[in-house]
């Protein structure tokens, strides 16, 4: 039979181990990606191992039978689909800028392009000398085919 030292230095070793597992957590706990420790104590009894020989089913003291992670997989599923749509959401942002400078009236950008073009078209419907505007037509017509071939081919 285990003597009532043995079984009160397993539960002081125990809880040390315990204790030293709390002590993580609390060093630990404004850091990224760590997750909380718990350590789960359980009897020794006779089955599992003997303190000083003892044969019977009374219990032999303590030990920590495991030590687990706290875990919430809910939370992290919610946080990678979160993470998911935000990556989405930024890949279609850039695609929408790229759009946005693309049409934003300026000299090199398509708007102002389409700007002659329409002008040139009006201008061809409007004039009574349609043989000279008919070719600043024809010539802005050509330029902007020419722009958006460009585009078309770096996308």
């Amino acid at each position: 039979m285990a003597s009532l030292f043995d079984i009160g230095k397993s539960g002081l070793q125990a809880y040390r181990q315990s204790l030293s597992v709390t002590g993580q957590n609390i060093a630990n706990i404004n850091t990224d990606g760590y997750k909380r420790r718990e350590a789960d104590l359980g009897e020794v009894t006779s089955g599992q191992g003997t303190q000083g020989g003892a044969a019977s089913k009374i219990g032999l003291g303590v030990r920590v039978s495991e030590i687990r992670r706290s875990f919430d997989s809910y939370l992290q599923n919610r946080s990678r689909t979160a993470t998911a749509q935000f990556e989405t959401t930024d890949a279609m942002v850039g695609k929408l800028r790229e759009l946005e400078n693309m049409l934003l009236p300026g000299d090199a950008g398509i708007g102002n392009f389409l700007g002659n073009f329409f002008g040139s078209l009006q201008a061809v419907a409007a004039a009574t000398a349609k043989h000279l505007n008919y070719h600043a037509f024809n010539n802005n017509l050509k330029i902007f085919s020419e722009e958006m071939s460009k585009e078309a081919s770096h996308n």
